[in-house]
């Protein structure tokens, strides 16, 4: 039983190729779900939407992905690359789809939809298809000429920083502990 996870649109990158990924596994015979943080169309071919679960799952969804979002106001010298702290997120351990799975596949992460910390807790097989850097940097999406993801980040040129102990230190550091 293999649950697919993805943060981005079913009309995004990630979210396509999410969608693409499950329909191929039901082809071959596989037991297979998708959980899309929002899905716009109905529930079909075992795609769910994790903001249709109800008032409060949507409520919790909206206030985690605008929390996430706040960091990055502090920096007004920011470009207009993409950049997720990935600080909070949603427990998806006690979701009935997440129950059902045997194997989970993390597609794409972001919007405060998967609680980073919560992974380790899983007790379950993880597959992480890299849809792009974010989970190896200090937040941005696409490091482009950047490589201080190598070492600590810092000093992040999305960020318009200068210091080394800037939001995209505190996201690398979090994700390697």
């Amino acid at each position: 039983n293999i649950l697919h996870i993805s943060a981005a649109s079913s009309q995004a990158g990630a979210g396509i190729a999410s969608l693409s990924t499950h329909d191929a596994m039901l082809k071959l015979g596989a037991k297979s779900k998708l959980l899309f943080l929002a899905y716009d169309k109905a529930e079909n071919n075992e795609i769910y939407s994790y903001t249709s679960l109800g008032f409060l799952k949507s409520l919790k969804r909206f206030i985690f992905t605008t929390f996430d979002r706040l960091p990055t106001r502090f920096y007004i010298k920011r470009n207009r690359q993409i950049f997720s702290p990935g600080l909070f997120g949603i427990n998806l351990r006690h979701l009935k789809l997440f129950k059902w799975a045997d194997i989970i596949h993390i597609h794409w992460a972001n919007h405060g939809f998967i609680n980073l910390k919560e992974i380790s807790k899983w007790n379950k097989p993880v597959v992480w298809t890299l849809r792009d850097q974010w989970a190896f940097t200090g937040g941005c999406h696409s490091a482009i000429e950047c490589t201080k993801y190598t070492a600590s980040c810092g000093g992040c040129p999305t960020l318009g920083s200068t210091s080394n102990h800037d939001l995209s230190n505190l996201v690398w550091r979090r994700k390697t502990m």
